[in-house]
């Protein structure tokens, strides 16, 4: 969580201009704690419970695509 509040603070960047992609619990919080929206990676370590409060839910690193 503090690398995500270190890099919007480096580049200037507030949360609603922000996404976090992850896999894990950690990435949830991370992007939870810092208030930016979560994507949650189906194809990663990560299982179904650690996808809530996901803005959205990719089944591949081509559904990433659809986001930029």
């Amino acid at each position: 969580e503090e690398l995500v509040q270190k890099t919007m603070e480096k580049h200037g960047l507030n949360p609603s201009q922000c996404v976090m992609i992850g896999d894990r619990e950690s990435d949830r919080q991370a992007a939870l704690k810092n208030g930016v929206a979560y994507v949650a990676c189906a194809y990663g370590h990560g299982d179904a419970d650690e996808h809530r409060d996901a803005i959205r839910v990719v089944q591949s690193p081509k559904d990433l695509l659809f986001l930029i």
